[in-house]
């Protein structure tokens, strides 16, 4: 992994401005930062936009406030240019958008979404008790995984055209605890990219908290 250039992209989009990097250690998976008492630790994304040509690495930064079930998660995009891209900020996110016109996968841009806006209002990407949210794309598998869901609630992700815009329909999911028990909630999104502008997007509660019986645990949400 980039250690030294992950590193630089905390310092500049996730620390606060009076933080500073102390030690960062590159490991096998993972690249994580030190800055005083606090650590961030930085892994590869596998969402699908890193397997557009122009990417050169995607990345969630996660760091814990010492709390239980307080969580932060930040996202990362590199390209091979050297631009950055920090998809917390929500003007950054809508302007990935306009690569849609381009070729982007649409689904790839759905998963930025649902990745780092499933939370409870979608105003922010940053995630506190619990995991980052996951794009629903295969609903037999998303069933399988949630019995405790009306299956006639989840639906396949739509792409479409209207004119010259594209169109995104989809579902997302994200588990976040309460105490002892795991709550799950579907978001369905509505995203709108004219070509070449910026995505906007809406989005309304499918699923609210639902409780979650105990199973084992899955690297998916």
């Amino acid at each position: 992994m980039q250690a030294d250039r992950i590193a630089g992209a905390i310092q500049r989009f996730v620390m606060h401005p009076e933080e500073r990097v102390t030690k960062v250690y590159d490991l096998r998976e993972r690249v994580v930062v030190l800055a005083d008492d606090v650590r961030y630790e930085a892994f590869p994304a596998r969402w699908r936009i890193q397997d557009e040509a122009w990417v050169d690495d995607a990345l969630l930064v996660f760091t814990s406030l010492g709390v239980t079930h307080l969580e932060l998660y930040y996202g990362l995009l590199f390209e091979r240019d050297g631009g950055e891209h920090f998809l917390n900020d929500r003007v950054v996110l809508a302007g990935l958008g306009a690569r849609l016109a381009t070729g982007l996968d649409p689904l790839a841009y759905a998963e930025l979404l649902a990745a780092l806006y499933t939370d409870d209002k979608g105003e922010r990407a940053v995630h506190r008790s619990g995991r980052p949210g996951y794009l629903i794309d295969e609903p037999e598998e998303f069933w399988s995984r949630y019995p405790e869901v009306d299956p006639g609630l989840i639906s396949a992700p739509v792409v479409r055209r209207e004119g010259d815009t594209t169109v995104l329909e989809f579902l997302s999911s994200r588990r976040h605890p309460v105490g002892l028990t795991l709550l799950l909630d579907v978001v369905a999104w509505t995203v709108t990219v004219p070509d070449g502008g910026p995505a906007t997007w809406t989005r309304r509660s499918v699923v609210r908290r639902q409780p979650l019986r105990p199973r084992r645990a899955s690297p998916r949400s």
